[in-house]
């Protein structure tokens, strides 16, 4: 199949939503972030992330230090041909995009 007739996939999480405490000090922004591949990442390459994570589904830095791994992530993103998306929203600045 030509690669221009595979579907893309995208992997979308996010980070910040303090709900109703905007302001929160803490947490000043929103992000939302995507990797992007052509075709089913998990399923091609579900295998190569669980060496990595040493058998496991996910990778967290609380887990194990990024850069023990990065090396590996990044050939992997490579051979993926993979894409990110990444917004940013300072939610002090959200307030005057509801207003009507």
């Amino acid at each position: 199949m030509a690669e221009s007739n595979v579907p893309l996939f995208a992997f979308v999480d996010e980070t910040g939503n303090t709900g109703h405490n905007i302001f929160d000090e803490i947490q000043p922004d929103f992000y939302t972030a995507a990797l992007i591949s052509r075709g089913n990442f998990d399923t091609h390459f579900g295998d190569r992330v669980k060496v990595i994570a040493s058998g496991s589904d996910t990778l967290r830095s609380t887990e194990r230090r990024p850069a023990a791994y990065r090396g590996d992530i990044l050939d992997l993103l490579i051979a993926a041909k993979a894409n990110f998306f990444v917004a940013r929203v300072e939610k002090k600045c959200l307030l005057d995009s509801k207003r009507p």
